[in-house]
């Protein structure tokens, strides 16, 4: 997919972060969120084996957004798009990835915290910019950025759940990134939790 595409596929969605110390279980997490209606996941390079994952879940579910995380290199950007991802993040400014992401078409977004790196991150190339960590930084704070960077798409990541999901989105946040939310403490055995999270969200943005 282009990245205009990926872009009008992006906007307002909600992109959930997995992270996981085993592969197998990955695509299990992937798999149950897309199959409650979620359609894009950001698959971290902390995971064992991230490419497979990515790989695997392209196949199965060829109609999900899916990204490569946690993408800490110019090489590893070149793994992640040969696995096939449909956008790369990174958690900060990596020097070369807006670059070659540019270069290769794929949609990028790069990480930073103070208004100097958000724009650092847009002259660097990146699509969007992944507010990172917005936990400690409030939706308030990206309002304020919007400001004078009304041009930037912002991500906010980190600390995102039913309680201030809503708040984000209607201060004007592209799309959100929600990680720990959905998988922390969650095991083969009650992978229906996930679900209900899931659905947690969807409600909460709902106004419900």
């Amino acid at each position: 997919m282009s990245r205009m595409v990926i872009r009008e596929r992006l906007q307002g969605e909600m992109i959930a972060v997995i992270r996981s110390d085993e592969t197998d279980f990955a695509v299990e997490l992937c798999r149950t969120i897309l199959g409650t209606g979620w359609r894009t996941i950001e698959v971290t390079f902390t995971i064992p084996h991230a490419t497979r994952v990515i790989s695997l879940i392209k196949e199965t579910v060829p109609t999900a957004v899916i990204g490569a995380g946690t993408v800490l290199s110019v090489k590893q950007a070149d793994e992640a798009i040969r696995a096939g991802a449909d956008f790369l993040v990174t958690p900060c400014l990596i020097d070369g990835v807006g670059e070659f992401c540019r270069e290769k078409g794929i949609f990028s977004v790069l990480g930073a915290m103070t208004p100097t790196e958000a724009y650092q991150a847009f002259l660097a190339g990146s699509d969007a910019v992944k507010l990172f960590p917005s936990d400690q930084l409030g939706p308030k704070f990206m309002r304020a950025l919007l400001q004078p960077f009304p041009h930037i798409a912002f991500i906010p990541t980190g600390g995102i759940d039913p309680t201030n999901v809503k708040k984000w989105m209607d201060l004007g946040a592209f799309a959100v990134g929600i990680g720990s939310y959905l998988t922390q403490g969650i095991q083969r055995s009650h992978l229906n939790e996930v679900e209900s999270r899931c659905n947690l969200i969807v409600q909460s943005l709902k106004g419900n």
